[in-house]
């Protein structure tokens, strides 16, 4: 009996928050007013969620982890 091991995929790789985040960022952009927004927005995930949110799965990311990035994020302010 073989026993199967689970391997990490592109789906796997592409669900990191930041993967989604840059995705959801780059089909946004051409929307927006301009690129001085597009710039703004992806400037602040970069400095704000990406360090602590941006290698976690989408799918492990609990309400409690945004929140508390949040938090940070008006500590800041």
């Amino acid at each position: 009996m073989t026993r199967k091991v689970p391997r990490a995929n592109a789906a796997d790789v592409n669900r990191k928050f930041e993967i989604v985040a840059r995705a959801w960022h780059d089909l946004n952009a051409p929307r927006w007013k301009s690129r001085q927004h597009a710039g703004d927005v992806i400037g602040s995930l970069e400095k704000g969620v990406f360090p602590h949110l941006g290698n976690i799965d989408v799918r492990e990311i609990t309400p409690a982890m945004v929140l508390d990035v949040l938090r940070k994020i008006e500590r800041r302010v």
